[in-house]
């Protein structure tokens, strides 16, 4: 739509223009012909009359899904969507509707049904989010929920190491979204940020994406210095020292590990630190009876 009306106005305006102005599409596709409905007269007005001929529960739908970066599953928008006048039980039913009015997009996705959005309609999704005082405490349950998958995915990973890597590459858009949100919550939301920095931090190591889980961690290290050590700050700790280190970065390495290994006496005393020998488990080794 946004490139639709942009070319109208080709004639009038110089390409470079154009783009340089697009970044925010509503503004200068802001006013159209006037022999034109008024609908048609700007990008915005046209989702305006869209999202206005919705009932209530499709546009509650509608503007908590654009809270979602890149494409989502009917799990996720059941988890995060549905609060304070949405039932569950009529998700998928809400879905197909907006799939019908070509609001929400169905991708082609083989493992399981997933959907996206358009970046403009996205935008304006957000910025209802916002009318609606809904911004923040949308911000939080998708954060929550991101955690609680990305905990999953690690917990089952040495089982189901192809499973899980599969489920978070799916989700990469929205878990970089949920933790961007969660360092820029600072103190408030620092031991979330942790138990998903901590979650992560085979995704990153394994799944081709060292650099990534670099700069997420480094950014971790720094999050909520003011707050008590907390085990999941120290598993996060443990994780960038073992990210440095592998990049021969053993000054950096050294330091980080010291600051992981305080967060482990603090909760976990003396014995948090020692390392079984290799060969043995210590939890399930039994000494054999002497004969």
């Amino acid at each position: 739509m946004a490139i639709e009306l942009a070319a109208a106005r080709a004639r009038a305006l110089p390409v470079q223009e154009l783009e340089n102005q697009l970044a925010n599409r509503f503004q200068i596709l802001g006013s159209g012909s006037r022999s034109l409905p008024k609908r048609l007269q700007s990008l915005e007005a046209m989702v305006d009359w869209s999202y206005d001929l919705l009932s209530e529960p499709e546009q509650r739908l509608f503007r908590r899904l654009g809270m979602f970066a890149g494409s989502w599953s009917l799990q996720a928008a059941e988890q995060v969507c549905v609060w304070d006048g949405l039932d569950d039980r009529n998700t998928a039913d809400l879905h197909a509707r907006l799939v019908d009015k070509s609001l929400v997009v169905v991708e082609n996705n083989p493992e399981e049904a997933r959907f996206r959005m358009l970046e403009t309609l996205r935008e304006y999704a957000l910025a209802k989010l916002d009318q609606h005082g809904e911004r923040q405490a949308q911000h939080r349950r998708h954060a929550d929920f991101f955690v609680r998958l990305s905990e999953n995915a690690a917990g089952g990973m040495l089982a189901r190491q192809r499973q899980s890597f599969a489920r978070l590459r799916r989700e990469h858009d929205n878990l970089r979204a949920a933790l961007r949100w969660l360092i820029d919550q600072g103190d408030s939301q620092a031991e979330q940020a942790w138990r998903m920095g901590a979650a992560l931090r085979r995704f990153w190591t394994y799944g081709g994406i060292q650099g990534d889980g670099r700069v997420w961690l480094d950014e971790l290290v720094s999050v909520g210095d003011s707050h008590p050590a907390s085990v999941s700050r120290g598993k996060m700790l443990f994780a960038a020292a073992n990210f440095h280190h592998k990049q021969a970065n053993f000054g950096k390495a050294g330091r980080v590990l010291s600051r992981a290994r305080h967060a482990a006496r603090i909760h976990h005393g003396p014995r948090a630190l020692r390392r079984p020998r290799p060969g043995r488990d210590h939890r399930h080794h039994r000494r054999t009876p002497a004969r």
